[in-house]
This record gives structure tokens, sequence and C-alpha cells, in this order.
């Protein structure tokens, strides 16, 4: 992989600003895997942020369906080997997708063996791991934005601008997933259990409210937008911040 992002930045930008953009290149499986999944799950609706009502989630697009046993070793500072069903989906799903027909359908099996049971069971612990996860992938955007700035002298002035958008816009979406993620799943242990109305989990939850309304208005004012893709029926759609 080494090899093969350092052929491509050489061809597209020049042999002297490979070494720079082939890191940051390299930074997005890691970036996306953090960012954009939740202990091994993907979270929201492709590049959307309705966290909630997306259960595919956790019944059609758990990966657990197919890997045989369904476990995981969830690195981004988690470091902690997690059983798709049993820890990841019982604990981050909301109780309507539990109690969603499709999981039944598709995988009644889990049901079946109490591997996913009724109820919103999201703990602290489990919060406190989705943000270790989503701090990580902040801290690889920053260091891939990094990365492009050191390539700088040796860029064109419009790939620069290319690249520097790109990562700086990937930067304010690792961001905004990490304070929907704080409040979405702060809020829910809140509703749930009166111990954990503390002021430290209020905090925790307006802070990443806040934070989402700055970094909404900063995606809007971006003055270098992202080619914006058609929809054309296939299974992802590129959105705003793709």
């Amino acid at each position: 992989m080494e090899t093969i992002y350092q052929e491509f930045a050489a061809r597209a930008y020049g042999r002297a600003a490979a070494r720079d953009v082939a890191s940051a290149l390299s930074k997005s499986y890691e970036i996306i895997t953090s960012v954009l999944y939740s202990l091994g799950t993907n979270t929201a609706n492709h590049s959307r942020l309705d966290y909630e009502p997306y259960c595919s989630s956790y019944h059609r697009s758990v990966s657990g369906k197919w890997i045989e046993p369904p476990v995981t070793y969830v690195r981004h500072g988690v470091n902690k080997r997690l059983h798709f069903w049993l820890d990841v989906v019982d604990h981050l799903s909301p109780a309507a997708c539990k109690a969603d027909p499709t999981l039944a359908r598709e995988a009644q099996y889990v049901l079946d063996r109490g591997w996913v049971t009724p109820g919103d069971h999201m703990p602290p612990t489990y919060l406190r791991h989705v943000l270790t996860e989503k701090d990580h992938g902040v801290r690889v955007a920053e260091s891939a934005v990094r990365d492009i700035a050191r390539a700088r002298r040796a860029l064109a002035p419009e790939h620069f601008q290319q690249l520097h958008a790109y990562f700086e816009r990937t930067l304010l979406t690792a961001r905004l997933h990490r304070a929907i993620a704080a409040a979405y799943f702060g809020y829910r242990i809140y509703a749930r259990d009166e111990r954990q109305r503390t002021r430290a989990m209020l905090h925790l939850i307006w802070d990443g409210l806040d934070q989402a309304e700055h970094i909404a208005e900063r995606i809007r004012t971006y003055p270098v937008p992202a080619a914006r893709v058609r929809n054309t029926g296939g299974p992802a759609r590129l959105g705003s911040m793709s």
C-alpha cells in the first residue's frame, strides 16, 4: 500500500512533494474507520449525520454477519477485542433499532442467542470508548493537514489548494462527528440513568452541541467547497463534506 501511495503522489504531484502527500493520503483509512465508524460499525447514514434513525448500522450493515467468530479488534486508542453483537450493537444501538424487524428477518440467530437484548444499554464505558476513537480520528486528520502544509513549497499552487482544502474539510468532518457523538451518546445515557445526570455529563452534552453548531457554520462558510456528485442510486452519496 505504501508503494501505491508513493507512486500515485509522485505521478500526480511531483517527486519532491510525494513523501508528504503520500503520508497524508495513507491516513485516509485510519481517519474513515475511526470517524465514520464507531467501534467497528458504520455510524450514521453515509455522509449524513442521522445517527438515531439509521438502523442499518445495527443490523443490516454489521460486519459480524459475515465474520466467524463475529469479533473485531478495535484500535484507535481503544485497543480492545469486541464482539460485534454482544459488545458493539447491544451497547451502541438505540432501543428502536433492536426492535426493527430487519434484525429478526436477517439475523434471527442474534436474538435467539441473546447477543442483542431489548432496551437501551449505552453505558459511560462505551461512551468513553467512542470518544477515544473520535479523538484519535481528529488527531490523525490534524496530522494529515500538517503533512500537506509541509509539502507546500514542492506543490503547484493549485495542487496545494486542492489538497489542503480536501484534508481541512476532512478535519472539520472528524471534529463534527466527535461533537455529535458526545452529544448523542451522552444524552442517551443522561436520559436513561438518573445516576449519570451529573454536571460533567451535562457539560459534555452541551459542549458537543455548541461545538457542532460552530463547526457546522464553518462548513457552510468554507471558502473552497467540495465537488458534489449527483446520486445515481449507488450505495453511497457524496455530500458537501465528502
